[in-house]
């Protein structure tokens, strides 16, 4: 493993890192599209040269209005999904609405209950599009249900969403949390990390756990895999739940705790990448508080079977949250330099 470090200058609107963000190979060549929530537009960089290219625009209102933007996914310039409160949007560089599906309170999907459900997206959770089937999956949010009710049943729903496009059908997977959810409380680790698999499966991780999660969308069958690491530990320790409305106590749990991140598929290697967080004391050597920037993190790798072949620590001061795979090897967001410089760190495996 070689690691390369890489800069774009973005120009005085662009942005150091981009948390909404989508990848896509157009023309022989990978591009990067980050949505500037600041000036409302889609900055577009050609990630073989390393150079910006331009940066499209869009309205809020109107009729090519895309809304609070709260999900993107880029086919190609002319494919651009972008998902927010009240519809799914298909749009084209000229920022023109091709074709939009309303959700939620405007939902035009059969089979749908906005009483009970919420289609939305976390930063670990982006909208997923399966090009095949035209089928889109996001997280399913249940607004019935308390964060903090005693009884954990918001734990007993399924956290993910199928639209089906081209016979308006929502579908709630049969994809429940993981059974310790619905045991105990884990303040602000909660949250899913989804992305797509090597045969348009998807792979789900938790914070709290080193485990792995893989649903076959044709099987409907979802498999529990390992992923256990020999650095830290395999669990996160619970939160009582008398604790999870007071975020101070919660904070303090997510930063001592192992978090582990989401996992990608590398086609071209045939691997499996996974970093996660390790644990540390509440207190540094010196006795100050310790911060998230104490905390060491930890690269995995596993084989086509998800077999273990390599974990290692790496630098902490990166963005693994903010990562991608091409040909190249591993992008991953590097620590905030100037305001107008996108900075990788690029892995590169043999």
């Amino acid at each position: 493993m070689t690691i390369d470090s890489l800069s774009i200058e973005m120009g005085k609107k662009g942005l150091f890192y981009y948390p909404l963000y989508s990848v896509s190979k157009i023309d022989g060549q990978w591009i990067y599209f980050g949505w500037n929530e600041v000036h409302r537009t889609l900055d577009v960089v050609n990630l073989a040269e390393l150079k910006y290219l331009r940066s499209i625009s869009f309205q809020y209102e109107g009729p090519d209005g895309v809304g609070d933007v709260k999900g993107l996914n880029v086919i190609n310039y002319d494919s651009i999904f972008f998902l927010s409160s009240q519809q799914l949007a298909l749009v084209n560089s000229a920022s023109h609405i091709v074709e939009k599906w309303g959700v939620n309170d405007k939902n035009e999907f059969s089979g749908f209950d906005n009483i009970k459900n919420v289609i939305t997206t976390e930063e670990s959770f982006n909208i997923l599009y399966d090009r095949k089937r035209k089928k889109l999956f996001t997280k399913l949010h249940h607004p019935n249900y308390k964060w903090c009710d005693p009884n954990l049943a918001y734990y007993f729903e399924s956290y993910v969403a199928e639209l089906d496009l081209v016979k308006k059908e929502f579908r709630s997977l049969e994809i429940p949390y993981p059974s310790i959810y619905q045991e105990a409380h884990f303040g602000l680790r909660d949250v899913p990390s989804g992305m797509m698999g090597k045969n348009g499966e998807l792979n789900f991780t938790f914070s709290i756990s080193s485990n792995i999660y893989q649903y076959s969308t044709t099987e409907e069958k979802l498999t529990v895999l390992g992923g256990t690491s020999d650095f830290t530990d395999n669990m996160a320790k619970s939160l009582p739940i008398g604790d999870c409305s007071e975020t101070p106590k919660s904070m303090k749990h997510n930063l001592l705790n192992v978090k582990y991140l989401h996992l990608m598929f590398d086609p071209y290697r045939k691997l499996y990448y996974r970093f996660h967080w390790g644990e540390v004391p509440e207190n540094r050597a010196d006795g100050r508080f310790s911060a998230y920037n104490d905390k060491p993190l930890y690269l995995s790798v596993f084989d086509f079977n998800m077999a273990k072949i390599g974990e290692s620590e790496v630098d902490r001061k990166q963005g693994p949250v903010w990562s991608f795979v091409t040909e190249e090897g591993l992008y991953v967001i590097k620590a905030r330099g100037k305001e107008d410089i996108l900075g990788f760190n690029l892995y590169k495996f043999s």
